[in-house]
């Protein structure tokens, strides 16, 4: 997998209280801002190698301890993955490769020839360690003129200091400035260095905050149970990569993933986890009680260039004698279409045992293929479902009717069916039959022999009935197969109906997309071809005069 970092449906299920398996905010409802730290403003500093690290220490950081104004800046030398590396930081710049093969990048608008770089410092330095200071100029991108100066030893108490410059044979139109604590590739533990009122002397302008008395805190916006890149957008100043947007399939937000530019970057794409986005590795997840069938949802891509969205599924158990997680990755293309368009892909993992699910999905071709990476790809998501054994099983009603009337003084006897190995009523009780006598709603949560829970409701009203017989709405048996279908489903009449039959096909939106009318006795099976349809979740509606029935159904 290319590194990205630093080298740089809605499904409504209107018959039961059942839930597929638990993408966390599936539909990208819920965002939070995360907060990492302190930079001062315009300056670029070392606590991003900690962060990416996913060390919280911090080299460099705002003090109070100030020659002039509210804050002064300090760095220290910290040890990181027992390496010890200089706080520094670096004007609106940074330096790229090993010295002393630098490349500077960067930088400020600077067009005067100033004498010197002066300034307040104070510092300790261990051992042989040497703060270092940096000033560079640079015309039409080219460096004209680099100064490197040094601080040894110990100053108590805050010293003004002046270094003077090269003198500059012609006028630049770009400066760069840069503070570390130590020496960058031999630094020592423990060295450290206050700086504040930074400015150059015989020149009419400033450093950008030289006062080190603006600093903000880098933060950034993700949805909440996901993560995406913008923590990286955060700490290297760059382009926001992961959006909350009004542009929605449904609700009031989305996610919008977007290939940017990121100086830092040799990997643009918008990317997005439901775990962790670590430096080597993308770990973690969200628990599941059962292997996962199918990864769907809703999505629009729109690329710039030739690229293709993507998503990638990793399911993994931890395996107690190897002292790991196992784990089947399963990745696919999501293509460029204009407006939201249903996808869904068959996991195929068999037997595969799984207890996390980690879903990933990126704004352009990273982990198989060669997108084109371009700045300005856009990729929207929203409603992902995750199916398994048991949504798929949670196909169909446990009831004939969902609401029903009964007389005062009567009761109705509520019998899911004896197919089942445990039943939970809404009252607690757990045998196969409820008899109610009240109004309100009753429902059931039943076990099936594979181990998938099931749960339907029925609404019970009590009247005074005039008449003798209670009012109840229910049909007797249809039944539809295959249940989940590929192409078309067939619906089974009873024979004991009369009158007329309406059936009646509509989408997770409530958007009626088949309707038939059939006479009782003049057919035994309707065939309904839903080829032209994405896949995904839909509900079978017959009424006969009062009574009514609702299917819920898959195609795969």
């Amino acid at each position: 997998m290319k590194k990205w970092i630093f080298t740089f449906i809605f499904v409504l299920f209107i018959l039961t209280a059942s839930m597929p398996q638990n993408i966390p905010n599936r539909g990208f409802e819920q965002w939070e801002t995360q907060q990492l730290f302190e930079q001062p403003r315009f300056w670029l500093t070392s606590d991003i190698l900690g962060a990416i690290k996913g060390d919280t220490s911090l080299a460099v950081r705002k003090t109070t301890d100030a020659y002039s104004g509210s804050y002064a800046l300090y760095m220290e030398n910290l040890e990181y993955d027992q390496e010890v590396i200089p706080g520094f930081v670096f004007c609106k710049s940074r330096v790229a490769g090993d010295y002393p093969n630098l490349e500077f990048l960067g930088g400020f608008p600077f067009a005067e020839k100033p004498d010197s770089l002066a300034g307040y410092f104070k510092y300790k330095m261990e051992g042989n360690d040497t703060a270092r200071i940096i000033v560079v100029f640079k015309k039409n991108g080219t460096v004209i003129d680099e100064n490197w100066f040094l601080l040894y030893g110990q100053t108590d108490d805050y010293t003004r200091m002046a270094f003077k410059l090269d003198t500059l044979t012609e006028m630049p139109d770009t400066a760069i400035i840069g503070l570390a604590s130590g020496t960058p590739w031999d630094a020592v533990a423990g060295s450290y260095l206050y700086v504040d009122h930074l400015q150059f002397t015989g020149v009419t302008q400033t450093i950008p905050n030289g006062d080190f008395d603006v600093w903000d805190m880098l933060s950034y916006e993700d949805p909440v149970g996901w993560q995406s890149g913008n923590w990286v957008s955060a700490l290297t100043k760059s382009d926001q990569m992961c959006y909350r947007t009004e542009d929605a399939h449904s609700g009031n937000y989305a996610l919008l993933l977007k290939t940017v530019y990121l100086d830092f970057a040799e990997q643009n794409i918008g990317i997005v986890s439901s775990g962790n986005l670590d430096i080597n590795d993308i770990s973690g997840g969200f628990p599941v009680k059962e292997t996962p069938m199918v990864i769907s949802g809703y999505y629009k891509y729109m690329p710039v260039g030739v690229d293709s969205a993507q998503a990638m599924v990793i399911c993994s158990k931890w395996n107690d004698q190897t002292n790991s997680r196992d784990r089947e990755i399963r990745a696919f293309n999501l293509p460029p279409v204009p407006e939201y368009t249903f996808f869904s892909d068959t996991l195929k993992l068999g037997d595969v045992k799984v207890d996390t699910v980690n879903l990933v999905f990126t704004s352009g071709q990273v982990f198989s293929g060669a997108g084109n990476s371009s700045p300005g790809s856009l990729l929207y998501l929203d409603d992902l479902w995750l199916g398994s054994k048991c949504s798929f099983a949670d196909t169909t009603s446990l009831f004939d009717f969902h609401d029903t009337t009964i007389c005062a003084n009567d009761t109705i006897v509520l019998d899911p069916g004896s197919d089942y190995t445990s039943y939970l009523w809404s009252d607690s009780s757990t045998a196969q039959t409820l008899a109610v006598g009240d109004s309100g709603s009753w429902w059931v949560t039943v076990t099936d022999t594979g181990g998938c829970e099931i749960t339907d409701t029925v609404v019970v009203h009590v009247d005074a009935c005039t008449k003798v017989e209670p009012v109840r709405k229910q049909i007797t048996d249809f039944r539809i197969y295959p249940n989940p279908f590929k192409e078309a489903f067939t619906l089974e009449l009873p024979s004991d109906l009369t009158g007329v039959i309406d059936v009646s096909v509509s989408n997770i939106l409530g958007q009626q997309l088949e309707e038939k009318e059939v006479f009782a006795g003049t057919v035994s099976r309707l065939r309904i071809d839903m080829s032209s349809q994405p896949k995904g979740l839909y509900f079978v509606r017959i009424k006969t005069g009062e009574k009514e029935k609702v299917f819920k159904i898959i195609k795969y």
